[in-house]
């Protein structure tokens, strides 16, 4: 029952804010995300990344692996012979 108390009276504290300030803070935080937004993009052009395909258009490109870090090598490990002298 307190809690609910609690949470009734944030919530009516919330809706006696004034308008510019719930206006401001609502902008500061569409700003921050735009930032992240256009850090990301930015991020994508330029460092080598993995991207998922599915079969559902709206579920590609959901989740992205970037390739950070010292280049990684791929194919087969050369083979040395510890002998110089034909059997």
């Amino acid at each position: 029952m307190a809690e609910q108390l609690a949470e009734n009276q944030r919530m009516v504290e919330e809706q006696t804010r004034p308008w510019e300030e719930r206006l401001s803070e609502s902008d500061m935080r569409f700003a921050e995300a735009n930032r992240e937004q256009r850090e990301r993009a930015d991020k994508i052009v330029n460092t080598p990344h993995l991207t998922n395909l599915n079969e559902d258009p709206q579920l590609s490109g959901m989740v992205t692996y970037f390739l950070e870090g010292e280049p990684g090598e791929t194919g087969e490990i050369p083979i040395t012979c510890a002998r110089t002298q034909p059997l």
